[in-house]
This record gives structure tokens, sequence and C-alpha cells, in this order.
């Protein structure tokens, strides 16, 4: 097996852009704002280029059999009904595992993310926006469509959310495991990743909001 060179830029674009803003940090004593800017450059930079790769990422992908039959109109609305599929599977999953764990865990990633935004709220546009890009690219189309194309839609699905997972590092298995198997079938059902990005865009949208606006509520009224 071999993997397409374009597939191959943007395993390393989204590496690069997951692993150096910390990297710099340590090597040059950044303060938290200073961090913060770094990694919505290099997340707002890869999001681009992955962009850039995606009509280069040349194989006949499996999974995007349907793309040529599905309009971009049909793609965008059926991202839009994503937002609402994603956004109750979290909640499921987060109940599931609440009823699992005797309570409702917060997500340390999220609560993270929060007090980034707080600090600089630039940062939403790395997460509203160059990080679906980024993980819609990497995890659907980019690893759905090497393996998907060598073994099959299932292997790839499975294989792309349980790395999903495992790059949130957020010990809520069932929320991420679940959120990246939807995701892989919304990206299937049109076979168009715009789909998914707009479904995980919007979603990561909803949380952040729902998550804010009590906050700048109390501190404002």
């Amino acid at each position: 097996m071999t993997l397409n060179p374009y597939a191959l830029l943007n395993l390393v674009t989204y590496f690069v852009a997951l692993f150096a803003p910390s990297l710099l940090t340590v090597m040059f004593k950044l303060d938290a704002g200073q961090a913060s800017t770094l990694t919505i450059i290099f997340y707002v930079i890869g999001a681009a280029l992955m962009i850039y790769f995606v009509p280069k990422l040349n194989e006949d992908l499996v999974v995007e059999k349907k793309s040529t039959q599905t309009k971009s109109s049909k793609a965008i609305y059926e991202g839009i009904i994503g937002i609402a599929i994603v956004t109750a599977v979290q909640i499921g999953a987060n109940l599931i595992e609440a009823a699992l764990t005797g309570g409702l865990q917060g997500s340390e990633n999220t609560q993270g993310i929060l007090d980034v935004i707080q600090q600089n709220f630039a940062f939403i546009l790395l997460v509203s926006i160059a990080g679906p890009i980024m993980e819609e690219i990497f995890f659907r189309r980019t690893l759905i469509g090497f393996l998907g194309n060598h073994f099959n839609f299932w292997i790839g699905a499975v294989a792309s959310s349980l790395l999903f997972y495992l790059a949130h590092q957020d010990g809520h298995f069932l929320l991420y495991f679940t959120m990246g198997m939807t995701l892989a079938l919304i990206y299937r059902n049109t076979g168009k990743i715009l789909t998914s990005i707009i479904a995980h865009a919007g979603m990561n949208t909803l949380v952040i909001l729902i998550n804010l606006i009590p906050i700048w509520m109390a501190r404002y009224f």
C-alpha cells in the first residue's frame, strides 16, 4: 500500500499544526496569549493548505463515489442537518457515559478551550472553522479515503474514529468515538467532505456558544 503524496502532505500538515505551537511555546517561553495566537496562526495556515490539497488528492476514493451526483447545495443542506445529528449524538454519548460512571464528567478539552477563548476571542476561529476543516480532511477524507480504498469504509471509519478519540486526549472514549463514526457516515452519505465539515464546525460553534453565553450574561448583565 502506498500513500498518495498529497494525502501524506495532509498528514504532515495536521501534525505540524497540532504539535508545533506547543513545541515553540516551550522553546521560546511564550506566555499564554502568545501561545494561543501562535496556535491560531498554525491552524489557519494548516486549514488553508489542506483545502488546497483536497483537489490534489486525486485517487478515485470509494467513499466519494456519490460526490459527482451530489449537488453542492444538497451537501450544504445535509451538513446543516448534520449539526443537529452530531449534537444529538454528543448529548446521547454524554448521558450514557454519565449512567456508566455515576455522573456527568466535564470535558477537560472543552473547558481548556473555553478558558483560552475568554483570554483570546480570536481562538474561536480555530475551534469553529480551522480545527473542524483540518480534522475532517485528515480524519475523514485522508484516513477513511486511504483505508476505504485498500480495505473497506467500515475499517476506515472505525480506525479514524479511534484516532479521533486519541487526538483529543480527553478520556471520553464513547463521546469522541461516536462523534467520529457519525461524521464518517455524514461524509459517506454525500461523498463530499464539505458536508461533514459543516456538521463538525456547526456543532463546535454551538457547544462553545452554549457554554460561553451564560458566562457572558453573568459578567455583563
